[in-house]
């Protein structure tokens, strides 16, 4: 019967089954609601989370592709005018040396991969980026692990991932802010320049703009710096030095941080490059026991280096450079001033290394300015020398201690009086170039020239004048203010005087009509075109020292001009490129032979008996020269010339006030202890004239030649041409 019903039979062994199970325990039932629950609360944050990670990966990924766009590629093929300007003097053998650097707030300089020793580029590649040449700008194993080290902090410090080509990347762009997208820039711009350049263009780019401490950027700078020596010089010791302090370029620099420098070096660097197999046991030994000597150290007390004071000399070749490149260029003042910085440029001076230094100590030496009595109040004075192609050869714009870098210039940037020293440029050369007068020409020594108030002027130091017939050569000597007033006016030679001054000796301040209102609203009209102007300096705006200079060179070069420079010509770093050149350009502007004559007459002033400028000569050479009282003896000039050399020296006040009773500043006596010890290492040596001037006897009392018979004679200097004729009052006698 169950074999023939076998579906009823089944049924009630079930029902029998499930009649024996046991019912489920009321906690049973409740632990499996909540896990059911939990487990519908992981399932949506899973599916939030895959979401939102969808979201993120997509938005990331169209921030990514944005940046991996080929077309943002930082360029690095011109960064070499980036750098630090040098400033070159030739030194004694002529051989240029540097003497200065130009930079604005970074001091680099510029080299060639090929010139920076295997070495040291091995010790910055162990330091910084040990698989430099086997990455494609990105060091990935070194990337995750510094992602990670921020969250699980495996390493004890914070791990960078930057490779070397991430940091030109970084440098370069100066793009340092902290942030994810930032470095997702970085990533892919080190890709996109890996893909554009060689890796020993990036590792040539990366020494030469690395910080290295205070404000020294580059290999070249830094070794320099620390070392004093060029980086192609330094031994793997140093190199170490140098890579060892990038962690922390101020506090683990050789000058700042010896001994921490020197623990990092060992202990990192070298053994990083013994382990890499870039050098030998051997060298890391020899290495970590070297003793490197670090160059003397000048820091203030927050250990900001501080910028030496430049020269005068250099202050003068900053405004020089700038102002021709605006005019070459057509470049605003800012714009020029930014590239003399930066640009790396090679500027090749003028300047006589031992000359500059020895006029910058005399004048910070008190015993250099002749005074009977020390003063609190001292006036300033300011030196110039060129030599007769006008090179400058030294400057110095004050007194004292210079105490920073482009101060003002009183050599080169005031317009001072220069009072007598006018008188052989606006009278005396061009009048004995034109014939009109001569060596021993006779004038009254008498005021001509009729004043505002109907007094005749102008009047001598001494007084109104002796009324007695001199020669030129007496009033050159002694400075008289009648003559060459006199001879303006007789001769109606003013305009000419003013063309030759501004024309031929490019004297730059000249006025020749100017209407000013002064504050009670009174108007007039200033000029140089003036008698009393011209014959005694007393010019509306004055002249500057290095003019003056400038225009007494033909007194000692046969009659040539030149203008004043400080440099022959800027270069970009390399060389290659000339930015800039000043070729000498020598401009007669009186014959030889005027300048012969005015020679000899010049030497008179300071050689001969009551000359001006007496004080002024030296034991060695002879001097031609002139001296200058102007704004009622406020401003005193002596323009001196050797066979050598042309200096020019003024003393005065900033703001024009008579000198302390007590104290006498004498410009010749400056002049010569300036130049009296620099002229006793010369050679002898005469200054050239023409052989076609002649030497003459001629009689005292008329001026003319001397015959046989004339009692009282002297030895005059005269052109050719213009050769006085025979005395007649003494033939009968």
């Amino acid at each position: 019967m169950n074999e023939k019903n076998p579906k009823k039979n089944t049924k009630s062994t079930a029902s029998k089954h499930k009649a024996k199970k046991k019912p489920t325990s009321k906690g049973m039932r409740i632990f499996k609601k909540v896990m059911a629950t939990v487990g519908k609360v992981f399932a949506t944050m899973f599916l939030v989370g895959v979401i939102t990670g969808c979201i993120v990966i997509t938005a990331l990924t169209v921030y990514v592709m944005k940046f991996s766009d080929s077309t943002d590629l930082v360029d690095i093929s011109d960064l070499k005018e980036n750098y630090t300007t040098i400033v070159y003097a030739n030194d004694s053998s002529g051989t240029p040396v540097e003497v200065e650097k130009l930079y604005s707030e970074e001091n680099r300089e510029w080299v060639d991969l090929e010139d920076i020793p295997i070495h040291v580029q091995r010790a910055f590649i162990a330091t910084e980026d040990k698989r430099f040449y086997d990455h494609q700008g990105v060091d990935w194993k070194r990337t995750f692990a510094s992602f990670a080290n921020l969250f699980l902090h495996f390493y004890d410090t914070k791990q960078g991932g930057s490779t070397i080509t991430q940091q030109v990347i970084k440098n370069v762009t100066n793009d340092t802010d902290q942030s994810i997208p930032r470095k997702v820039r970085e990533i892919f711009r080190a890709m996109n320049m890996e893909r554009e350049f060689l890796k020993d263009d990036i590792l040539e780019c990366y020494m030469n703009i690395i910080a290295l401490g205070g404000d020294q950027y580059g290999v070249q700078a830094a070794s320099k710096y620390y070392f004093n020596k060029d980086v192609k010089d330094l031994t793997l010791a140093e190199g170490a030095s140098l890579a060892a302090t990038i962690k922390s370029p101020n506090s683990l620099n050789p000058k700042k941080n010896p001994e921490k420098n020197k623990a990092r070096r060992n202990d990192y660097t070298l053994k990083e490059m013994k382990k890499l197999g870039l050098i030998t046991e051997e060298q890391y030994e020899a290495a970590i026991k070297e003793e490197i000597v670090v160059a003397g150290t000048q820091t203030d007390k927050t250990d900001t280096p501080i910028k030496k004071v430049q020269s005068y000399f250099t202050d003068h070749i900053i405004n020089e450079v700038v102002d021709d490149l605006m005019e070459t260029y057509d470049w605003d003042k800012a714009y020029a001033q930014h590239k003399l910085y930066t640009a790396g440029y090679r500027i090749y001076t003028t300047m006589d290394i031992e000359l500059q230094k020895t006029l910058e100590d005399k004048y910070k030496d008190p015993l250099t300015f002749y005074s009977t009595s020390k003063v609190k109040d001292p006036p300033q004075s300011a030196m110039i020398v060129l030599d007769y192609s006008g090179n400058i050869k030294a400057v110095v714009g004050r007194r004292g201690e210079k105490s920073q870098a482009r101060v003002f210039n009183f050599a080169t940037m005031a317009n001072l009086g220069i009072g007598s020293s006018i008188k052989p440029l606006s009278v005396y050369a061009p009048m004995i170039d034109a014939n009109l007068i001569h060596y021993s020409t006779m004038v009254q020594d008498s005021p001509s020239i009729k004043n505002q108030d109907g007094t005749l002027g102008p009047k001598n130091y001494e007084g109104r004048g002796t009324n007695q017939w001199i020669t030129i050569e007496h009033a050159i000597r002694v400075s008289k203010n009648t003559v060459p007033a006199k001879l303006l006016l007789e001769n109606d030679y003013r305009q000419k005087s003013f063309d030759f001054l501004q024309n031929k000796l490019r004297i730059s301040s000249l006025v020749k009509s100017k209407k000013v209102t002064s504050e009670n609203g009174k108007t007039q009209v200033l000029s140089d075109v003036d008698y009393a102007r011209l014959a005694m300096g007393s010019l509306v705006y004055g002249v500057k020292l290095s003019e003056l200079a400038a225009a007494y060179e033909m007194f000692g070069n046969g009659g040539y001009y030149n203008e004043p420079v400080a440099y022959t010509k800027v270069t970009s770093a390399d060389g290659k490129t000339v930015i800039l050149e000043k070729e000498p350009r020598p401009v007669r502007v009186i014959s030889e032979e005027t300048a012969s004559v005015m020679n000899k007459l010049l030497q008179r002033v300071v050689e001969g008996p009551s000359g001006t400028g007496r004080y002024a000569k030296l034991s060695t050479h002879k001097v031609v020269g002139k001296t200058g009282t102007a704004n009622d003896g406020k401003s005193q000039v002596f323009v001196g010339l050797t066979p050598y050399y042309i200096g020019a020296v003024w003393v005065g006040y900033e703001t024009p006030k008579e000198f302390s009773n007590n104290v006498v500043y004498k410009p010749a006596v400056i002049w010569k202890n300036v130049l009296e010890g620099v002229h006793k290492k010369l050679p002898a040596k005469e200054f050239v004239l023409s052989s076609k001037m002649k030497e003459l006897a001629y009689c005292t009392e008329t001026g003319y030649r001397a015959s046989g018979n004339c009692p009282n004679t002297a030895t005059g200097y005269y052109k050719s041409d213009n050769i006085p004729s025979i005395c007649t009052k003494h033939l009968s006698e």
